[in-house]
């Protein structure tokens, strides 16, 4: 017996949220000055890349926040290739900023680039108004992981905090020196004291220039 579309599925993924560090300062100091025309083109630029890598690495662009985006990955998915993503992302975005917001600021913040969570798991799928809608634990940890990144008071910029039951499928991340973190979810049932590691997406990239 065939099943209504609509019906609810189970499926595993790799969850990825990011958003910008500053966002509503860079908004309001953008807004005064009637340039916040740079921040729509950073952030078109952005999606423009992660359109065009989406296509080419097999990744869903699931949902857009405001300042920020979740990505499913397959379960499958090669560790390696989502951290240099990742990577190459941080980098463009950085570009980006430098070129088109960072010299209209009257004041640039201290905290400045994207700041990653990532976890993986089960995923109930449901199809509402005709769209594909995700709800699920993973979905939730990544979105706390991203936003807990600086309670270490630490800049967060380019800087991911993976879920310690995750990390290990990224295979050998040694280049981008991996930090045993503790973190305090908001909102999450049983995670006083929630174990993850730390990377620095622009690590490899720092290293390259250097050599």
């Amino acid at each position: 017996m065939t099943q209504p579309k609509d019906q609810p599925v189970v499926v595993e993924m790799i969850v990825v949220a990011f958003d910008m560090c500053s966002s509503s300062q860079i908004m309001e100091d953008l807004l005064l000055s009637g340039r916040l025309v740079a921040l729509r083109n950073l952030i078109l630029a952005v999606k423009a890349f992660l359109t065009k890598s989406a296509e080419e690495l097999g990744f869903t662009i699931y949902k857009f926040m405001g300042d920020g985006w979740i990505l499913l990955f397959p379960p499958s998915f090669d560790g390696a290739v989502l951290l240099s993503f990742l990577s190459d992302l941080c980098v463009l975005y950085r570009e980006k900023f430098d070129r088109r917001v960072r010299r209209r600021l009257e004041e640039v913040p201290r905290q400045v680039g994207l700041k990653f969570g990532m976890d993986g798991g089960s995923l109930l799928k449901v199809i509402m108004n005709n769209k594909a809608e995700y709800i699920g634990h993973a979905i939730n940890i990544a979105c706390r992981l991203q936003s807990a990144i600086a309670d270490n008071g630490e800049n967060p910029a380019y800087r991911l905090l993976v879920s310690n039951h995750l990390y290990p499928d990224l295979g050998n991340v040694k280049a981008y020196r991996p930090v045993s973190r503790k973190r305090q979810l908001r909102n999450i049932i049983g995670t006083r004291d929630y174990r993850c590691k730390e990377l620095d997406l622009l690590a490899p990239k720092e290293t390259a220039h250097a050599a």
